[in-house]
């Protein structure tokens, strides 16, 4: 299972994605309300709260945080899929478009927030990266499964 060069790019994909979930993604600096940190769950805001503690805006920015996850549990379910190659293909398949849409939907929320400047942070290239490792686990899975056809016809 996991000699295979495509579980190692899915693995590769898992962790990426999973650091990405777990840092900030970015900062929203203005002068006047300081910096907000936005994660993939979260806002955080450290003016916004009257007794002085940091407040989180969680609703909208929770969709990063679930296509990131569908990302990840689907890339990860796809490392123990190895018998059933087609279903492999498609979930990576799946797994390509819903990561753009993550930049999309990223690249919206940072448009809605007027305070400040939005400076990104290292790990909002993640996803970028389990994208292109997903693509590469694609074309492994693909040409594994055209081996295999190959020699089903010379049987």
């Amino acid at each position: 299972m996991i000699q295979r060069v495509q579980s190692l790019y899915m693995l590769l994909s898992v962790v990426a994605s999973l650091l990405c979930l777990a840092n900030p993604i970015g900062r929203f600096v203005s002068d006047t309300q300081g910096i907000m940190r936005l994660y993939n769950l979260m806002l955080v805001d450290p003016t916004a709260a009257p007794d002085g503690s940091a407040a989180h805006l969680y609703l909208p920015y929770a969709a990063l945080f679930v296509l990131l996850a569908v990302v990840t549990a689907c890339t990860l379910g796809c490392i123990f899929l190895y018998r059933w190659r087609p279903l492999q293909m498609r979930l990576l398949l799946f797994s390509m478009p819903v990561l753009v849409g993550y930049y999309v939907v990223g690249a919206v929320l940072v448009g809605n927030v007027s305070s400040g400047s939005f400076r990104p942070e290292f790990y909002v290239c993640l996803p970028f990266v389990s994208l292109v490792l997903n693509y590469l686990a694609f074309r492994s899975v693909r040409k594994d499964e055209r081996l295999v056809r190959s020699l089903d016809r010379l049987r």
